[in-house]
This record gives C-alpha cells, sequence and structure tokens, in this order.
C-alpha cells in the first residue's frame, strides 16, 4: 500500500480525504432522518373499533352477492360470498339488505357487522360541460335549401377561382418564378 500512495500520491491524498470526511456525511444523513425536509412521518391510525372484522362493502354481480369484510388484526380484506368465508377465518351466513348487515360466523361465535361508512366524503360530480358557443358568420355563407341558384353558382366559381390560384402559387414555388399578385 505504501508503495501505491508513493506512485499516485494525489490517489492517495484523495482517498485519505474521502475517509475522513464519512463520519461528518453519515451524521449529516442521520440529521435528515430526524428533520426531514418533506415533513414528519405520522404512523398509521390503528382502528378506532375493538372489532375483529369490518363490513366494508357490497357488490352484486350475475345475481351473486360479494361481500367486502376486512380482518383488523392482519389487516386484510376478503370478498366473500353467503357461506364461503374465502380465504379468512370466518364465514358469511346471512345478509340483511334492508338495513346493510352482514352476519358472520366468526371463531365460533356470531357477529353481526354493519355497513362501514367512509370517514371522506367523495366529492360531487363536475357540472355537465357546457355546449360549444354558436359559430360566428364565416365570410362564406354555406350553401343551404334558402340558397338561391346564383348565389350557389356564384360560390362554386369562388371556389374553383381560389383552387387555382392555390395551384398556380404551388406551381411557382416549386419552379422559384416569383409569386403572381393576388386579386
Amino acid at each position: 500500500m505504501a508503495g501505491f500512495c508513493i506512485r499516485s500520491f494525489p490517489s492517495c491524498l484523495l482517498l485519505c480525504a474521502g475517509l475522513a470526511g464519512a463520519p461528518a456525511l453519515a451524521a449529516d444523513f442521520d440529521s435528515l432522518l430526524q428533520n426531514s425536509p418533506f415533513g414528519r412521518t405520522t404512523t398509521a391510525a390503528q382502528p378506532s373499533s375493538a372489532a375483529p372484522l369490518e363490513f366494508r362493502g357490497i357488490m352484486v354481480e350475475d345475481g351473486i352477492h360479494y361481500f367486502s369484510v376486512r380482518e383488523t388484526a392482519s389487516a386484510r380484506s376478503f370478498w366473500v360470498t353467503l357461506h364461503d368465508g374465502g380465504a379468512g377465518s370466518f364465514v358469511a351466513s346471512e345478509y340483511d339488505a334492508a338495513n346493510q348487515r352482514l352476519t358472520v360466523d366468526y371463531q365460533g361465535t356470531q357477529l353481526v357487522l354493519a355497513l362501514v361508512t367512509p370517514d371522506h366524503l367523495v366529492a360531487p360530480p363536475a357540472s355537465a360541460a357546457r355546449p360549444p358557443p354558436p359559430a360566428t358568420a364565416s365570410a362564406r355563407p354555406a350553401a343551404g335549401p334558402s340558397s338561391s341558384p346564383e348565389a350557389e353558382a356564384e360560390r362554386l366559381r369562388n371556389i374553383a377561382e381560389e383552387i387555382k390560384r392555390r395551384r398556380a402559387l404551388r406551381q411557382q414555388a416549386i419552379n422559384n418564378t416569383p409569386p403572381v399578385p393576388q386579386p
């Protein structure tokens, strides 16, 4: 190692300086962990009820009721049907649709679970988009059933002249000739 430092003294000096500053750098990182510039971290809120299960939601598909039940101890949720426990330690035995209550068999006892209401409200739907404003009158009136045959013929003549003019401009641009003045 001594031979290495003698031959490449600047590299050795840089290595020593880096190692000497490592404890200070570690202290800076510890300081950032204790006092984060992004604010304090909060621990996850524990469920307020002491109930081992929560009835979180219901879905009906093809006439089959699916119930979302959460085990508060393991913080896992399951979608189950009546008389089927799925992967949980409970079995849904009865559902009262009028009162939105689910009866489950859990560890040898029957629990009646009410549907949990969310602690936050969903924003109301956005108002319907307004229809676009009516179009303003254009320079060339569109042909319609109320147009006279003379007005329609004039409109078609103007379109044909505009097409000829644009073709001439395009051809002149290709040939690099001076443009023809506009009418």
